[in-house]
């Protein structure tokens, strides 16, 4: 039985023998001629010739679907994996040519002088830096005024005279850490933004509070000062909080004498610590930008220790004046007002401890962000 390739396609058909004409293709459907094949005999010398079986006689198909294909080239299959292989090499080819454009682009944008480049917003964490350490010096500066307003208390109680010196040094030191506090506020309000408000907070009652001091100045020789609240110019300068211990008394005993002079030392002391307590949530919030845990632990204590030492010398005041105004321990409330007022300023001084600690450790994460 012959064998006929197809003209068109890779087939192989197997022909019967003695079939001549056209035939057709069944996997392609192309129709073309057959010739039939004549057998050719082989002769033996010397031998019989070998007998061979007649061939079966085989009518002329009337059609074109009895032949069999018996060899094909293999033809690429396309099954499920065709699709998602496809779709990965376009995807592939599109992601090629998206960074080759953005390539392009960017080499353009590079060449070309006049393209406007965006200009990069800075943190402002340098400033705040700076900021944080001009508080930290002034907290560290504040805690000596009231180390050395304490040395006075102790040179008063044991009777011996106090130098003026002295009293002029601790009014510098308290204007010095007005001035360093006013301007480290200054460098925080150009810092980040999460501390910006309770920076200008703090600023305008720095302004209020020397406002204020020198409204006082200026009243000065008031009950207050007969009821033991009054101070002497530099002790003035140098800080107004012990100006809230005599107040809740005066207004026990003495109300007729609450003039306006107590009134604005009453408000310059209130300012005080209000801007001590804001310089705290200023640095609170410089440390949260700069993302330290540990600095922004500290605020809360530092918050507490301010207004926790205010209030409680405020109330052992009055517990005092209390005691000897009641009881009549005329001779003994001398020395316990003297031990009031020394205790007082040890404790103002070691509240200011807790800023000045929390200054620090804002100022050296705010480094290491800058």
């Amino acid at each position: 039985m012959p064998v006929v390739a197809c003209p068109k396609c890779p087939a192989q058909l197997k022909t019967p023998d003695g079939v001549s004409g056209n035939v057709k293709c069944p996997k392609c459907g192309n129709i073309f001629p057959v010739s039939a094949s004549r057998p050719t005999g082989n002769e033996v010398t010397g031998t019989a010739p070998v007998p061979q079986s007649p061939s079966p006689r085989v009518a002329p198909s009337s059609g074109y679907d009895d032949f069999e294909v018996v060899d094909e080239k293999p033809r690429r299959s396309r099954d499920w994996n065709d699709g998602p292989r496809r779709r990965k090499r376009e995807r592939d080819d599109e992601d090629d040519e998206y960074e080759d454009n953005r390539r392009r682009k960017k080499t353009r944008r590079r060449d070309d002088d006049d393209w406007p480049r965006p200009k990069r917003r800075p943190a402002g964490f340098g400033p705040a830096r700076t900021g944080a350490l001009l508080l930290g010096t002034g907290a560290w500066i504040y805690m000596s005024t009231f180390g050395l307003l304490a040395l006075l208390a102790l040179l008063g109680w044991a009777g011996g005279e106090q130098p003026g010196a002295l009293l002029a040094l601790a009014g510098l030191a308290g204007c010095t850490n007005w001035v360093m506090s006013l301007i480290g506020l200054g460098f925080c309000i150009a810092g980040p933004e999460r501390a910006r408000g309770t920076a200008i907070a703090a600023t305008v009652l720095s302004v209020v509070h020397l406002g204020l001091l020198f409204v006082g100045l200026a009243l000065r020789g008031d009950a207050l000062d007969r009821f033991g609240g009054g101070e002497p110019l530099w002790a003035t300068m140098a800080t107004a909080i012990p100006s809230l211990n005599g107040v809740l008394s005066l207004l026990l005993y003495a109300p007729q004498a609450f003039g306006s002079g107590v009134l604005v030392k009453f408000l310059a002391g209130g300012c005080e610590v209000a801007r001590l307590i804001l310089i705290v949530l200023t640095l609170k919030g410089l440390a949260q930008a700069a993302r330290s845990s540990a600095a922004t632990a500290r605020a809360g204590p530092a918050v507490t220790a301010v207004a926790g030492v205010c209030g409680g010398v405020t109330a052992v005041t009055l517990f005092v004046t209390i005691l000897v105004a009641e009881w009549g321990f005329v001779r003994a409330g001398l020395h316990l007002a003297s031990a009031v007022s020394l205790l007082s300023q040890f404790a103002y001084a070691f509240m200011m401890m807790a800023p000045a600690l929390l200054a620090k450790d804002t100022a050296s994460a705010l480094a290491a962000r800058a």
